[in-house]
């Protein structure tokens, strides 16, 4: 059963509201690229991981509300798991991907709602970018939607992983053109998501080289 699609709450609003007054002060972030988020169809959201800080960093300034997966673990810590939840984020068992989750993402992405991935899996421990792994081009067939390559630029700095406490830095998120993949709808195959995947990651360095240069 398809997830129907959701509009921003009094709740998510205020989120956004306080925590962007958060992040542009303390970290004097910014968003870019946010006209190329579809109207109402369904999309994923493809980007590189490198701090706890990136789910809200993507969804702060998003005119239309973003749901991600996260492990279990995140969901458990006082505040930033409230934080998480408040911009809809689900738990995932720690081990990476399963069955009742990616069900779960297709169900949402078929209704119309925005899905943030991270694909290559787990934090990047040193800032950069790793492989991207199939399973968001298995997601993107089963839910035959596009995805937005974007690219978080300063949250490894501002948070990395082993830190305790997120320290002052500038941090922004910029979000790609839509990309359609219907050239593979028909060929549902582990070579296909492979294929997928790797154009994706492509596209998030493409816009990490015009971000960074």
């Amino acid at each position: 059963m398809n997830e129907q699609a959701v509009n921003r709450s009094w709740y998510y609003r205020f989120s956004q509201l306080v925590v962007g007054v958060i992040f542009r002060i303390y970290f004097r972030h910014r968003t870019t690229g946010t006209d190329n988020l579809p109207e109402k169809e369904g999309a994923v959201i493809a980007t590189n991981h490198v701090s706890v800080l990136d789910p809200p960093m993507i969804g702060v300034d998003l005119p239309r509300p973003i749901h991600s997966m996260a492990k279990q673990s995140l969901h458990d810590i006082p505040l930033f798991g409230s934080l998480i939840r408040a911009f809809h984020s689900f738990p995932v068992r720690r081990g990476g991907f399963n069955r009742r989750a990616m069900r779960k993402a297709v169900d949402l992405l078929r209704g119309g709602n925005l899905l943030v991935m991270f694909p290559e899996g787990t934090r990047s421990r040193d800032g950069q970018l790793q492989r991207f792994r199939p399973g968001v081009g298995k997601i993107v067939l089963e839910a035959e939607c596009g995805v937005l390559p974007g690219y978080l630029k300063g949250t490894f700095k501002a948070w990395p992983p082993g830190c305790w406490l997120p320290r002052p830095r500038k941090t922004s998120f910029h979000l790609g053109e839509l990309k359609k993949y219907d050239q593979y709808s028909e060929k549902k195959t582990r070579d296909s998501y492979e294929k997928i995947a790797t154009d994706i990651k492509n596209s998030v360095e493409n816009i990490k080289k015009q971000v960074e240069d």
